[in-house]
Formats: structure tokens, C-alpha cells, sequence
């Protein structure tokens, strides 16, 4: 019986390690991923190896850098040197240039400033200015004009005082026209009619603008016109426009020339300037009726 018991416990005792044994079994399976996931680290250790190779490779390529590094540093510096160079000397040109041509440029400047004042009107003209500046005096103006194919002479004989301009314009067949102007009104007078006719004045002008402005003298000599010895002084006016004064051997006015460049000819005139006025010109006759528009 003794024995059959201690059978029977071995028994129990064998059937317990056995199902012990069993239910130890799924722990072992369960292990398994354990060693499938213990062999992936080994799979992912490659990347970490890969790593510690680029992290190797990485000091190897910083020496290359720094090279680079120092030659692009030190290349700059050549040249740095080169343009600075070249800044100074062509500094020390340009300012040698500038500093001697305003010079120069001053000095023509103002000896042309001093030369000007004396050159502005010649001897010969300035007389005639000095009357036109003082607003009393005459200007006589003949010059030919082609009517139907015909030149004929046409003088313009204009008196001034001031503000107040007679004009007496003759035509070569006799026929004669005369106007007056004064205090913003321009009077015809018809010596045959013996009429003043009154408007408002438009500011027509009759009388040949010779100039503009002021004149300054260009040049000066002596030269045959229409067979005669002349003096002459050429002169430009504050326009730019070209004109020349001929004198006789009396230093009396006679003769201007300019371009026309209307007709593109070339324009001779007779001129002359008196201080001499008629007294009463710049009245209406005695015996005329006054006609207003």
C-alpha cells in the first residue's frame, strides 16, 4: 500500500510537471517574437553602422570645407587690393582733370565777362541806341517790296515819342497812308478825305522790326555794297538773330542787311535814325472830322 501511495504521489507529481510543463510552453512561443524582435535591432544596428560610417566620413569632408573656406577668404583679397589701386590713381587724375579745367573754363569766362560790356555796341551804333533809348526819335525805312511781278519801293517813315508812333507809309505810285497811334487807339488819317478814323488798337505793327531785345556786337570791318565803301559792325540780337549795319564814310547810318528766312534771300534795306521830330505830328490835323468805330 505503501508503495501504491508513493506511486501514486510520483504519479500527481509527474502529471503536474507535465501540465506545468504545458502551460510553460506558450511562454516559450511567446519568446519567440522576442528573439525575432532581439534580431531586428541586429537589422536596424546596419543603419546605425551606415551612421557611424557618414559620421566618420563627416571630419573627413570638414578639412575640405575649411580649404575652401580659407581660399574663398583669401581670394577676395587680391583683388580687394587691385581696385583700390586703381581708384587712387584714377582719384588723383580726375581730380588734377577738375581741378585744372574749371580753372581754364573760369578764366575764358571771365575774360569774356570782361570783354563782353566793351564789345556790346559798337562805336558806330551807339549813338543811333542812345536816340532809340531815349524814346524820341524817327526811323526811316525804304526797302522793295514785288507787287504783281513789279518791284517797287515802299518806305515806312515812323516818329515816336514815348508811347505815341506816327506812321507815314508812301508807295511807289504816289499813294501815301498815315496812321497814329496814342493812348490805346489807332487813328487813320485820309489826307484826301481829310477823315481821322478812330478804333481800338490791335497793336499791328507797320513800321520793319530791325531787332529784338538787346544786341551784342559780333564783328566789325569794311566792305564793298552796291559799289560803295561801307564800315560795318554785325551784331545778333537776344533772339539769335543776325544782322548787319553799314556806314558811310561820314559814320552816318544807311544800309542793314539780314537773312529772310521766309523767302530764304538774302534782304537790303536803306535805314536812318534822327532825333529830329516835327512838332504837332502826333496831333490830328486842323480841318479833319473824327470819325469813331
Amino acid at each position: 500500500m505503501k508503495k501504491f501511495a508513493i506511486f501514486a504521489l510520483a504519479a500527481v507529481l509527474i502529471a503536474a510537471t507535465l501540465t506545468s510543463c504545458l502551460t510553460k510552453l506558450p511562454l516559450n512561443e511567446s519568446s519567440a517574437p522576442e528573439t525575432e524582435s532581439s534580431a531586428q535591432p541586429t537589422e536596424s544596428s546596419a543603419p546605425e553602422s551606415e551612421a557611424e560610417e557618414s559620421s566618420v566620413a563627416a571630419p573627413e569632408s570638414a578639412p575640405e570645407s575649411e580649404e575652401e573656406s580659407v581660399d574663398e577668404s583669401s581670394a577676395p583679397e587680391a583683388p580687394s587690393e587691385e581696385p583700390g589701386e586703381s581708384s587712387e590713381e584714377i582719384s588723383d587724375e580726375e581730380s588734377s582733370e577738375i581741378s585744372e579745367e574749371p580753372s581754364e573754363a573760369s578764366d575764358e569766362e571771365s575774360s569774356e565777362e570782361s570783354s563782353e560790356p566793351a564789345a556790346k555796341i559798337g562805336e558806330l551804333t551807339a549813338p543811333y541806341i542812345s536816340r532809340i533809348d531815349s524814346g524820341k526819335y524817327s526811323i526811316r525805312i525804304s526797302e522793295t517790296r514785288t507787287v504783281g511781278g513789279e518791284a517797287l519801293p515802299y518806305t515806312v517813315t515812323a516818329y515816336h515819342k514815348n508811347k505815341a508812333i506816327y506812321y507815314e507809309i508812301e508807295e511807289s505810285y504816289g499813294s501815301k497812308v498815315t496812321y497814329l497811334r496814342k493812348g490805346g487807339k489807332l487813328i487813320t488819317l485820309d489826307e484826301f478825305l481829310k477823315t481821322a478814323l478812330v478804333m481800338d488798337d490791335d497793336g499791328e505793327v507797320f513800321e520793319k522790326k530791325l531787332w529784338t531785345g538787346d544786341i551784342r556786337l559780333t564783328g566789325s570791318g569794311t566792305e564793298q555794297l552796291f559799289d560803295t565803301d561801307y564800315s560795318y559792325e554785325k551784331y545778333v540780337d537776344s533772339k539769335g538773330f543776325e544782322f548787319t549795319l553799314f556806314y558811310n564814310l561820314n559814320g552816318e547810318l544807311e544800309r542793314y542787311r539780314s537773312y529772310d528766312s521766309s523767302v530764304k534771300d538774302t534782304i537790303v534795306i536803306s535805314v536812318s535814325i534822327s532825333s529830329d521830330i516835327s512838332g504837332g505830328v502826333f496831333d490830328i490835323p486842323s480841318g479833319y472830322t473824327v470819325v469813331e468805330e
